[in-house]
């Protein structure tokens, strides 16, 4: 019996020991599923969050704007928070879909830098989703986009490829706990991941609103972009590419809850006597503003209001009652102005040489460049730069525009281009800014290949336009050329025409190809000049040139060769002819800084129109203001300079001489109030609005003075009548 008990005593011990073992292996095994989650989730937050900053950092040091601040830090936090999430959504994944998913999240985070890259670097600015629909057209001009590219903005793919690496050999790197499944999650772990992502966020949210992480010069507020990324340059400055993405789809599929605002409500009337007044009545105005209850109009009328009078001047009326052409030049930078070009542009340089031309003039390069240039140069307002304005409020009418305003003083006013409406929805357009008729390539009847690289000829838009209008009495005319558009790199009818005219210069086949173009354009205007003076109307007529953007489809290096200005200079690239040329007018150099923001109130000024000067945010080139041209970044230059948004600094044309704080931080704030207000009047279409009502008011004031002398001869009646009864 007791032999028994002892060998019972033993299965028992030994069943104990067993068990013990058991537990012990089952406690490992536990443990070692749960260090999986650690240390497989761990590495893949870590190599997710890495991936995130370094690409952001290797973004900003490609465009030049690197450098150690508050928004370094935020963009940090933002890579962290973004590498959790992208975790969080995949830990419990099998490796093959989880591998997939992560290596599509970072190849579409480096794409759409890349892409964000290659936009700057062909057209000069950031892309929103906004300008989808304009941007897809990129398609058209593929070879020229990425041709365009920079080497170094290639190297964006760099991170992707090293995370590429690291899932080949991720099997070896987490060698037993690859092939794992993760059965129980370490809940005090994931406590850790929830309180470290609060704080992180708070930490977020603080260097959102801290007015110490954002700079001295920076009119628009971290918060303000967040709500709403109006400005992409500034907002990728601020939050990187990655979260900048993440705000534009947001306020794309949104909207924008933003109210638009202005801070400087009228600069200090100027001191010199005026030479004449303009004749303007606030009065009919007054009552609009008394009966308006939205809130935004009431923002619009106080603005535009409290806006400086520009007084006439001694250039008002020079060209009154004269005929106008206004041309816009396709792809006409102000390098072939150069006087080295003036035997193969000899009409471009006749004009520029004889006429009224600003040396720096600048087309700035907006989302839509060519549509918005044309845009802004007859209504005086900015573009809105997160859509393409010119299509999306092609229905807006523009009663202060500047062939409205000369329709209304009598002149047949027209528009003319040489191709479709494909790009622009000109026909509709120009009709909403006062244009009479509008003949496109079609209603002239020309010829014109839809294959992009063949552009229809200048010299025949001339021939079939001018016809249109050339015999009536008193005409206003704006046409759009199109022969030198890209591309210049392919054969092409007009591209190869007069090539061999420049093989003297030491410039490449593209680049001769893009001045061979040009000369089309150049003969165009020899043949308007020479069917003024056969129409005996060369003297009465005033031609306006202007480039609607530098030749972007030439890389630096090509576009440098015909320049005998640095090109890498601010944003010298962009400068474009600006030439008023009457047969009759002396030769003046205008060295203000001009832009398609200045050309309408300019010329109703030169032809004395009565206009409101308030009503464009440009202004008469001869008149006294301060200059300076705004790009579409809120970057501007001026005489003192150039101030760069992305990277926040002020860069004097002289060194040392720099702006005062003070000084930049008033223009920051009235390009802000500029565009604030431009964008606002742009979408409530407020000049349409404000004419109508105003007419309005002017009618039934009219009435009431009717009936006031109705009443006055009734009573004037009666008392002679009552007269009559008396005597």
């Amino acid at each position: 019996m007791e032999k028994e008990k002892q060998n019972q005593k033993g299965k028992v011990k030994s069943n104990n020991t067993k068990l013990n073992k058991n537990n012990k292996d089952t406690k490992k095994v536990e443990t070692k599923k749960k260090s999986i989650f650690f240390d497989k989730t761990l590495i893949t937050f870590i190599v997710e969050s890495l991936y995130i900053f370094i690409l952001e950092v290797l973004f900003k040091i490609i465009f030049g704007s690197f450098s150690i601040d508050w928004n370094l830090l935020r963009i940090f936090i933002s890579s962290i928070l973004l590498g959790l999430a992208i975790t969080a959504c995949t830990f419990k994944l099998k490796n093959v879909p989880r591998k997939i998913i992560l290596i599509c999240f970072n190849f579409f985070l480096a794409f759409y830098a890349w892409l964000q890259m290659g936009f700057v670097d062909f057209l000069g600015n950031f892309m929103s989703m906004g300008n989808a629909e304009q941007g897809t057209k990129i398609t058209d001009f593929i070879l020229d986009f990425l041709l365009a590219y920079k080497f170094k903005s290639h190297l964006l793919y760099l991170p992707f490829i090293l995370t590429i690496l690291y899932f080949v050999f991720e099997k070896k790197i987490l060698k037993d706990s690859y092939d794992k499944k993760i059965e129980t999650i370490n809940k005090k772990f994931v406590a850790i991941v929830i309180v470290s992502a609060c704080l992180l966020l708070d930490m977020y949210a603080v260097s959102i609103v801290a007015k110490f992480m954002q700079s001295k010069y920076q009119t628009v507020s971290n918060k303000e972009l967040f709500k709403y990324p109006s400005n992409p340059s500034e907002a990728i400055k601020n939050y990187g590419i990655s979260v900048y993405f993440v705000l534009d789809l947001k306020s794309t599929i949104l909207g924008s809850s933003s109210i638009a605002e202005y801070t400087i409500n009228k600069k200090e009337q100027l001191e010199a006597a005026p030479l004449k007044s303009h004749d303007i009545s606030d009065e009919l105005w007054d009552k609009v503003i008394e009966k308006t209850k939205d809130s935004s109009l009431l923002t619009l009328h106080n603005y535009y209001k409290n806006r400086t009078i520009t007084e006439k001047n001694e250039y008002t009326g020079l060209f009154k009652d004269k005929n106008l052409i206004m041309i816009m030049l396709e792809s006409v930078s102000f390098s072939v102005l150069d006087e080295k070009y003036k035997d193969y542009f000899p009409t471009l340089y006749k004009l520029q040489s004889e006429g009224i031309s600003s040396i720096n003039n600048y087309s700035p390069k907006n989302n839509c460049p060519t549509g918005e240039s044309e845009m802004t140069s007859q209504l005086s307002l900015y573009s809105i730069e997160t859509t393409c304005t010119v299509n999306t409020y092609k229905k807006n009418v523009y009663p202060e525009a500047l062939l409205s305003m000369l329709k209304n003083a009598g002149y047949y006013t027209s528009s003319y281009h040489d191709y479709t409406d494909q790009y622009y929805s000109r026909s509709v357009f120009e009709k909403n800014v006062g244009a009479i008729d509008y003949f496109g390539v079609t209603d002239l009847e020309m010829k014109y290949n839809p294959v992009y690289k063949e552009w229809p000829s200048d010299v025949v838009f001339m021939e079939k336009a001018l016809p249109k209008f050339i015999d009536k009495e008193k005409f206003a005319s704006y046409m759009i050329t199109v022969t030198p558009h890209s591309p210049y790199m392919y054969n092409s009818e007009f591209g190869n025409m007069y090539v061999s005219l420049f093989d003297d210069l030491d410039v490449d086949q593209t680049t001769k190809r893009y001045l061979s173009k040009v000369k089309v354009t150049d003969l165009a205007l020899e043949y308007l000049l020479s069917t003024l003076e056969e129409k005996g109307i060369l003297d009465d007529t005033v031609i306006v040139l202007f480039g609607d953007h530098y030749p972007y489809a030439l890389n630096q290096k090509q576009f440098a060769s015909i320049t005998s200005y640095d090109t890498n200079i601010n944003q010298d690239k962009d400068k474009t002819p600006f030439i008023i040329y009457n047969s009759k007018t002396p030769h003046e150099t205008i060295t203000k800084y001009t832009s398609p923001l200045d050309y309408a109130p300019t010329i109703l000024n030169l032809f004395d129109i009565d206009y409101d000067p308030r009503f464009y945010l440009g202004n008469d080139i001869f008149s006294e203001y301060d200059d300076f041209v705004l790009f579409p970044d809120n970057s501007w230059q001026n005489s003192k300079g150039f101030y760069n948004v992305a990277k926040g600094e002020f860069i004097p044309n002289v060194e040392g001489d720099l702006m005062s704080d003070e000084d930049i931080i008033y223009i920051n704030t009235l390009t802000k109030d500029l565009r604030n207000m431009s964008n606002l009047t742009i979408k409530k279409n407020y000049f349409d609005y404000l004419y109508k009502a105003i007419e309005k008011e002017k009618q039934e004031l009219l009435n009431t003075t009717e009936d006031m002398e109705e009443k006055d001869e009734e009573d004037s009646d009666s008392r002679v009548t009552k007269q009559d009864k008396d005597n």
